[in-house]
Parts: structure tokens; sequence; C-alpha cells
């Protein structure tokens, strides 16, 4: 059993790796028009109703449009729609009056969002279906307005609706929208054979996902021109390279934006050991997080204090707040570190077996950690796994 709290699994730090490059002129870019946009992994399901992958969920949000989406502090904002609490368990979302026609030139209406919805309830093998098990009754009023019946109050009701709005009529004819996409959103769907091609509306611009697993080859491939367009899940030297690099073959543009993921160490809380408060807290004052921070990551790297960011609505929320301020992060301190260990009664060095995947970079979290724990009386024994044996 792994908990996560601030001493059962404290952050390591947040991370902006939401990183895009770009390389101009590329040779291929100038034959036939199409942008290439080479990522980790293709998405496995383009039916919003199923997709649960990161891949999938980033093209749906180009192909689909859903009722409500989130701003910048995760707050639901309207979309497709706005929407009213009539009372505490019924919503009335209204439609925008210049909304866009779906991608076969039909227009999307109330009865669409109400196909959508209900079709969820039908669907056994749908990841999405328990989410919606609240909904009592969906009345489509008329073709711009929705209402949402509930069982049970739920104020957070109008963040659940991000599915993509899909055509009642396709609905109905059991149409397959995992393999052949059809919403109303920025970009049409074109082919998916072995890369998955889309079109933007407003200009005609083709852009092509090409899956490269491997980071290295993503990379080598934007700087031979094959690719134009890498995002993300770049290991920080690579990010570096990519910023420093100068040929006048080609021009990569690096740029970067703050993220909102992390790191954190999950501690078996079912070991008699961890179980002991000092022993944790020893734990974090072992770890030099601003050190691996300055030499495995990349620039703008923040240290974190909990597992949203400060951008999240919630920790401007006293009441629901996700984390504190005042509360003193966990600095390292070896000397103290050892000083616990010792009032908790344990016998130095305290040996732990730290599990992690194959993936480079995590590798080189642990050998760093390993190294910062050794004079806080801490040897730390490194597993690296596939991730299926260390779950």
């Amino acid at each position: 059993m792994k908990v996560f709290n601030v001493l059962a699994g404290f952050c390591l730090g947040l991370l902006c790796v939401c990183v895009c490059c770009c390389a101009r002129q590329s040779p291929h870019n100038l034959l036939n028009h199409e942008i290439v946009f080479a990522i980790a992994q293709a998405p496995l399901n383009l039916d919003p109703r199923y997709a649960t992958d990161a891949a999938s969920e980033r093209v749906n949000r180009l192909i689909y449009m859903a009722l409500v989406d989130f701003d910048a502090a995760s707050q639901p904002v309207p979309s497709l729609a706005s929407w009213v609490e009539v009372s505490t368990t019924e919503y009335r979302f209204t439609l925008n009056k210049n909304r866009a026609l779906f991608h076969n030139q039909t227009p999307l209406n109330a009865s669409d969002v109400k196909a959508t919805y209900e079709s969820l309830a039908t669907l056994k093998d749908s990841p999405h279906t328990a989410e919606f098990a609240n909904v009592k009754n969906i009345i489509a009023i008329d073709n711009d307005t929705v209402l949402f019946e509930l069982k049970q109050a739920d104020k957070n009701f109008p963040a659940k609706l991000i599915i993509g709005i899909l055509p009642a009529e396709l609905i109905a004819n059991n149409h397959d929208f995992s393999h052949s996409p059809l919403g109303n959103g920025a970009f049409k769907f074109v082919s998916w054979q072995n890369q998955l091609t889309m079109q933007r509306l407003k200009d005609g611009q083709q852009i092509s996902l090409l899956e490269v697993k491997d980071p290295t080859v993503r990379v080598l491939k934007l700087l031979h021109g094959e690719v134009d367009l890498l995002q993300g899940e770049l290991p920080p030297e690579l990010v570096k390279y990519l910023k420093t690099y100068s040929k006048s073959r080609v021009e990569i543009n690096v740029k970067t934006t703050v993220g909102a993921n992390f790191s954190y160490l999950g501690l078996n809380m079912q070991d008699p050991v961890l179980q002991n408060v000092k022993v944790r807290q020893a734990i974090a004052h072992a770890i030099d997080r601003n050190a691996i921070i300055q030499k495995v990551m990349v620039s703008n790297t923040r240290v974190a204090g909990a597992i949203l960011p400060p951008e999240h609505y919630t920790n401007h929320v006293p009441v629901i707040a996700t984390s504190n301020a005042s509360l003193m992060p966990y600095d390292y301190n070896p000397a103290l570190a050892k000083q616990l260990l010792l009032e908790a009664g344990v016998k130095l060095p305290l040996k732990l077996v730290y599990k992690t995947s194959t993936d480079a970079q995590r590798v080189r979290f642990a050998t760093i950690m390993q190294a910062q724990m050794q004079p806080a009386g801490i040897a730390l024994e490194i597993r690296s796994l596939d991730l299926g044996h260390i779950l």
C-alpha cells in the first residue's frame, strides 16, 4: 500500500516540461505542405466515451468540443455551453448560438448532447460510465437547451461534463468513432494508417501525428528535417541540447511553459519502520531536492509542497486549501535526518529498497538520492524494474 501525504510521499518537484520544439523549413514540409508532429505514443481510442490515455485525450480535444472546459486555475468554465444551477439536483445548459457544425456539416443540437450522455449508460465497457451514475434524466428542452436531473445533489457536476459531443444519428447507427471520429472541434479527422492525419478547419492546414517512442530518435528526426514538431516527454538533457543546437541547415525553436506534473516518493506504510513519523521526516531531510533540480531537471522546475500546483484554484480557497504556504519545507539536513532516525530507535544504517522504473531519468533520480541519503545513515538499494513489477 502506498499512501501519499507530505510525509508518506512528499513531492520532489513540479517540473515545467511542457516543451515544444519546432524546426523551420524542413525539406518534406516544402514538398507536401504537411506539418508532421512526432509523439511518444499514438492515441489508442478516438471515441471520447472510451478514451483514457493521455495521447487520445489530447487528440480528442482537437476533434470534439465538450460542454465544459477548465481554465488556467483548473476551474470549470463554459465551452460549448453555459449553465445555470436550477436546483441542487438540476442543471440547465444552454448551447452557444454560434456553435460550430459537426464535420459532416450537420448542426449540433441539444438532442446530440442528450444522446451522447445517455449512450454512456448503455456502454458497459466505458471507463466513464460510473461517473454519470448519478444522472436521473436528461431532457432536451429545445434545440439549444438541455436539462440534467440528478438523483442526488452534486456541486461539482458541471466539471464532469467534459466528454466530446457526438452526432445523435451516428450514435444510433453504432458508428465507429474509435477509428473514424467525427465531432465539431477545430480539427477534423482525415485518415489513420501509419500516422494519424487531421486538418485544421480555419485554414486547411494538415497535421500528421507520427508515433516515435524513443526520445532520442524523435530529436534526431527533428534535426534531420523528417518531423517538424515535438512536444513534452523529452529528458532534460535533450531539451538542453536542443536549446543550444545551432546549425545553418535547420533552425530549432524551443518554447517552455510551467507544467503541473510532479515527482514524488511513495512509502510503504505497512512497514513498521516507515510507520514512524520521525523516520519519514528523516527521509525528507535526507534528500536535497534543489540539487536534483539543478543537476538533472530543466530550468524553471519548482520544489513542490503538494500534489497540485500553486496555480490550482483550491490553493486559494481557505476551506479546501490543498497546500499551506506557512508550512516549512524539508531542507536538506543529513545530520538532523540521522538524529531523527536515532530518536526513532533505528539501527543505522537504515536499509531501504527503492523500486523505480527502467526510465533513464527515474534511475538518475534514484542514483542521486542514494548518494544524498548515505550521510544521513540511510543505505538505499535501487531496484530498476518494469512498471508492472513495481506496482
